[in-house]
């Protein structure tokens, strides 16, 4: 049995939806940018499809001189935010 003794790290997490809106791009794009070569690995892939870590597509947006619209995701949740479980 594996047993956690300390936190993990909080990741921002990201879905198609959110980078539709970060990239400013229709959804058709945003599949066509996510199947390419250099676009970052998702995470895991839910019911709800592939997620991503939010630095990972940062990371990748900085590298292909891509601007991002952060400010389309709203607020980062945080620990005590009672609308976020």
């Amino acid at each position: 049995m594996l047993v956690m003794t300390e936190p993990l790290p909080r990741l921002r997490l990201v879905g198609r939806g959110e980078l539709r809106k970060i990239l400013g791009v229709s959804y058709t794009r945003t599949v066509y940018l996510a199947d390419q070569p250099d676009f970052p690995a998702p995470l895991d892939e839910l019911s709800v499809g592939k997620i991503w870590a939010l630095a990972d597509i940062t990371a990748w947006a900085a590298h292909k001189g891509r601007t991002l619209h952060l400010d389309a995701l709203g607020p980062e949740p945080t620990a005590g935010d009672s609308s976020n479980p």
